[in-house]
């Protein structure tokens, strides 16, 4: 169902009497709350101009005449207002003030809409600043609990590594203990090898030696067949020629020449 509005205004004479009331109605069931204070404003606004325009016109036909009260008289007042000529004067300066209220109303209302349009962004901003400290405050909380969260947690994580620390202080000590104990088996095995070592030193030594032996075994045994063979040759060619024949002589050559080579190499 529609709904109206309604302006009244009054319209009083110089002395305090009131000649009349003018009301104006108008719908706003269309109209937000803003645009209906706006135009219930403009409505009175113009109402008391065209009540001061009535007023106005009203003193000037009554300003003159002898018993006012009477002349106030719809029918003495008509009659007064058609006789009048400088009605119209009037009227023309009242128009004048009537439209320098108006643009002084239009400016007004203009800057009342910058300040609704100011109170508006203001109440938003308001409002925003608003959501981010009720966010920073919850933000906060949340911030508080998870400190309270990551201390506990640093707590329990300090007792880990508490217990970490100690178990590896067991089993650094028990790394050193089997250090030493390695340690003591390692020098024990050295002495170990270094006596095996000797030992086979000497029993490399002992076979090179027997081998000397064998080799000198053997070039002993050649030479005493050598020595053998050249005798007999000498004496077979002495008593054959008398004296040693070229290719004996060259044997006895070779046979010495080999074992004076020999003997430096044996000393």
């Amino acid at each position: 169902m529609p709904t109206h509005s309604m302006v009244s205004s009054a319209l009083v004479s110089s002395d305090g009497a009131v000649y009349g009331v003018l009301q104006v109605a108008f719908p706003t069931s269309t109209l937000s709350p803003i645009d209906r204070r706006i135009l219930v404003t403009q409505t009175q606004l113009y109402s008391k101009i065209c009540c001061c325009y009535v007023e106005q016109i009203m003193f000037e036909m009554l300003r003159n005449c002898r018993d006012r009260v009477r002349a106030r008289v719809p029918e003495k007042f008509m009659k007064l207002f058609k006789q009048n000529k400088n009605w119209r004067k009037y009227y023309t300066l009242l128009e004048r003030k009537a439209v320098e209220l108006e643009t002084k109303l239009r400016d007004v209302l203009e800057e009342r809409e910058q300040l609704i349009q100011s109170k508006n962004e203001l109440q938003k901003r308001h409002q925003l600043v608003k959501d981010k400290l009720e966010s920073s405050e919850q933000n906060s909380k949340n911030v508080s609990n998870l400190v309270a969260d990551w201390k506990k947690k640093m707590s329990k994580w300090q007792q880990l590594l508490d217990d970490k620390d100690r178990a590896i202080a067991d089993k650094t000590n028990e790394v050193e203990k089997v250090e030493r104990e390695f340690e003591a088996f390692r020098r024990e095995r050295r002495s170990k090898d270094l006596q095996s070592s000797k030992s086979l030193s000497d029993r490399g030594q002992l076979s090179l030696l027997q081998a000397d032996k064998t080799r000198l075994k053997s070039q002993l045994v050649r030479a005493e067949a050598d020595n053998l063979l050249l005798v007999k040759a000498i004496s077979i060619s002495r008593s054959q020629h008398g004296e040693l024949p070229r290719t004996i002589q060259a044997e006895v050559t070779r046979v010495a020449t080999r074992v004076s080579r020999r003997a430096p190499s044996e000393a």
